[in-house]
């Protein structure tokens, strides 16, 4: 099989990834495995912490939470391998290729699912947000309403992913070391046709070379999870901010007309005597009013709050997930570079995108636990820095107390707005 036209020899495969293998080859699959392990360390401490948690997995934000880390572990744990799952046939182009067409299935089973699973459940997080702010709804029609839907598309989604992929054999290895690739067309298998063994390789070539009806579906879907996300987190947060400035002004609107109340009360009171009866009914309106107005002013200040933390998750979303999206939409247009000639530019995106990417469960613990960091920052009685607060907060996350008067300190593990929102109990 031999001296085909076009075949490449194999000095000529060894000196076409020689540089390419001995730097940026290299040194992408080193930090992107560096950062998905910190990201797995990360999302596996956030699940920790919500099982000690006040309400534990008792309420919808737990549990979406919940979910996602799985979804995050899945996707860093297909991250972590440092190119030894990708097939020794592409060793002469991926750096540390050990692994074979099995473990290369096992990568792009992890990969299929964490993905997607982890994009969507961003997702479900701000839509989660935009019902308790925007639309008001209680934890209970949240729970049984909405719920199902925040995991259920995500779920089924991802099963979807996986089944079309496992039939039309959509796991296969790239140049970056992951089994992402829907088909296997290595630069060794130039000149020969699909289903070809080229000798002294194992994979046929053209594996997961369907029909082009197959292939349009799947990067319909992986467009579908990768831009869908970004529209939906980027809507539903200008909708949420929104629905926060709203009750604002209508909260200032209320306070306004609460002391003109009293003002015209107090004027009426000057002109002559009222009744005892009507005496007693103006404060007593007068009361409840000021009542009022502080319950809803505490409520806007919650809102304001759960209003940030949505923002925040929003952000971690944008900053993990937008360089993909990136390359989705370059890649479909043709203008995505071939690795070996990389100019500059896309060197430095492909850095950026392992370490941003690869840290998303860092930057979902750091949301979650951010508001207690700011109550012990705020209950300090001595001036405490931001490292120290971290800390603090971090090990009674962890449920460890950091000092003796932290023991009996329940301030610091007060409840964050949005647990307030979604005050289940604990099961007992």
């Amino acid at each position: 099989m031999s001296g085909r036209a076009g075949e490449i020899p194999m000095e000529g495969l060894i000196a076409l990834g020689a540089d390419w293998i001995s730097g940026h080859g290299k040194y992408f699959p080193i930090v992107r495995s560096t950062m998905c392990i910190i990201s797995t360390l990360a999302s596996s401490v956030l699940i920790y912490m919500l099982s000690k948690s006040r309400v534990r997995f008792s309420c919808t934000y737990h549990r979406l939470l919940l979910a996602m880390s799985i979804a995050d572990i899945s996707y860093s744990l297909s991250g972590i391998h440092f190119n030894t799952v990708a097939p020794k046939d592409v060793s002469y182009m991926v750096w540390n290729a050990q692994g074979s067409q099995a473990t290369c299935n096992f990568n792009g089973f992890l990969l299929s699912f964490g993905g997607p699973g982890a994009c969507l459940y961003s997702c479900s997080i701000n839509i989660f947000y935009l019902f308790k702010i925007k639309f008001n709804k209680s934890d209970g029609y949240i729970s049984k309403k909405v719920e199902p839907f925040l995991h259920g598309f995500p779920i089924l989604y991802c099963l979807m992913c996986l089944v079309t992929r496992i039939i039309f054999n959509g796991f296969n290895v790239g140049l970056s070391g992951s089994c992402h690739s829907l088909t296997y067309n290595p630069p060794h298998c130039i000149g020969y046709n699909d289903g070809e063994i080229r000798e002294g390789f194992e994979i046929p070539c053209g594996r997961g070379n369907s029909s082009d009806g197959v292939r349009i579906f799947n990067y319909v879907t992986r467009l579908f999870y990768l831009l869908a996300p970004l529209v939906i987190v980027t809507v539903s947060m200008l909708m949420i901010y929104r629905a926060v400035l709203v009750q604002e002004r209508k909260i200032r609107r209320y306070g306004s007309g609460s002391t003109n109340v009293s003002s015209m009360r107090q004027s009426n009171n000057s002109g002559g005597e009222f009744e005892e009866n009507e005496r007693h009914s103006a404060l007593s309106m007068i009361s409840i009013t000021l009542r009022r107005l502080a319950s809803t002013s505490e409520n806007n200040v919650n809102s304001r709050a759960v209003m940030h933390r949505a923002l925040a998750y929003a952000l971690s979303y944008l900053l993990s997930w937008i360089w993909p999206v990136i390359y989705a939409i370059l890649d479909l247009l043709g203008a995505w570079p071939n690795l070996f000639t990389a100019p500059t530019w896309q060197v430095v995106f492909l850095y950026f995108w392992y370490v941003f990417n690869g840290l998303q469960g860092v930057f979902t613990l750091l949301v979650y636990i951010h508001p207690k960091v700011m109550s012990i920052k705020r209950s300090s009685v001595e001036h405490i820095s931001w490292l120290g607060a971290f800390r603090q907060a971090f090990m009674l996350g962890l449920g460890v107390a950091t000092t003796p008067a932290n023991r009996g300190n329940n301030l610091a593990a007060r409840p964050a707005p949005d647990e307030i929102m979604d005050p289940t109990p604990p099961p007992t």
